[in-house]
């Protein structure tokens, strides 16, 4: 009886180590045109938009030619918006460092709280943006704000209070 008990633990284990080692490997290929993202970030997190293979590749390509000595490898994206070719996200660097404290940004009386100096940006037509920036050139609705900062606060809850209402 010990002993079936004992193969049966380590059957679960070994499946236990299977499921969670398959998540996210080169097994896991996407069709171009599907909307998801290309294992790049770790697991789905709410409040994240998905991107395609091909939208994660162009936004990566135009971050590389600002500057070329950044390793392709070492970018992840994380989107919280994406209207009509215009992505709202942060383009993470695992080489890139950010000073550790809350930081407020403000834009068209929409609210952001982040937990580092990176601030979020848009990428559209192969530039780079503020948030402050793409708004006053019309790249972002107030309503499209509203919708990111509602997906980046499904995702970053523990910045902000519930006495706030949000």
């Amino acid at each position: 009886m010990k002993k079936i008990s004992k193969i049966l633990g380590l059957l679960l284990l070994a499946c236990s180590f299977v499921t969670m080692f398959s998540a996210c490997g080169e097994d896991n290929a996407f069709e171009e045109d599907e909307k998801d993202i290309v294992c790049d970030g770790g697991p789905h997190l709410l409040g994240r938009v998905w991107l395609s293979a091909t939208e994660t590749k162009e936004i990566k390509d135009a971050y590389l030619k600002i500057d070329p000595n950044r390793n392709e490898n070492d970018i992840t994206l994380r989107c919280y918006g994406s209207f009509d070719g215009v992505y709202v996200l942060f383009v993470d660097d695992s080489n890139a460092l950010y000073s550790d404290l809350i930081c407020k940004e403000n834009v068209s009386g929409v609210e952001f709280i982040y937990s580092d100096s990176q601030q979020l940006t848009v990428y559209a037509e192969g530039e780079f943006y503020s948030l402050s920036e793409s708004f006053e050139k019309g790249l972002l609705t107030h309503e499209e704000l509203l919708e990111v900062q509602n997906n980046y606060l499904t995702d970053h809850q523990f910045l902000y209070s519930t006495e706030s209402g949000k």
